[in-house]
């Protein structure tokens, strides 16, 4: 699934000429601001990146639809509660790496600022990398659905992202909350 999102996320990005004035693409980065929120984790928001680009489909002169391939290190910190029995891992920071394909729907408030919506595809690329105490690993490393929300002021944006059950830590449903901060340059 994760290479047939991205062979058509290429594809999209290949077909675009600078001549067609009505679609815009560009890049992406910035830095965000993970935790983890169950019973395994430590409520602290710790420092990652994103990085990726984006395509703008116009619908209206004021909205649009883009998707947004990237890639981003979530990190967040885990606790030892538990340690006693096999379900538990190790305390510590873990460094979650994702590749993700948000599609927003834009909103133009203004020339300079937006707001916009979407669900998004994450696929955890290193989910193996963590194990639990009975060597199980920790984080599911399938395919996720989440949501995305935010907005834009020129050439810089806010977001927030939120991706469910990301962990086989506990029968308690663990989320990932992510804030990001960063700026685009928009290619054409």
């Amino acid at each position: 699934m994760c290479r047939i999102v991205l062979l058509i996320v290429s594809v999209l990005f290949l077909s675009v000429r600078h001549a067609d004035a009505q679609i815009g693409a560009g890049l992406l980065l910035g830095g965000n601001l993970s935790k983890g929120d169950g019973p395994y984790y430590r409520s602290q928001h710790k420092l990652g990146l994103q990085v990726g680009g984006y395509l703008n489909f116009p619908i209206t002169n004021r909205l649009s639809i883009q998707p947004e391939p990237q890639f981003s290190i979530a990190r967040v910190r885990t606790l030892d509660a538990g340690a006693d029995i096999g379900n538990s891992i190790e305390h510590g920071n873990k460094s979650l790496q994702y590749f993700s394909v948000p599609v927003l729907l834009k909103f133009d408030l203004i020339p300079q600022l937006s707001v916009f919506a979407g669900a998004e595809y994450n696929k955890l690329l290193n989910g193996n990398s963590y194990t639990m105490r009975n060597r199980g690993d920790a984080f599911r490393d399938g395919s996720k659905i989440g949501y995305t929300l935010g907005f834009e002021i020129s050439r810089f944006y806010f977001r927030y992202r939120h991706i469910g059950d990301i962990d086989h830590l506990s029968s308690h449903h663990s989320d990932l909350h992510q804030y990001q901060l960063g700026v685009k340059w928009k290619l054409f």
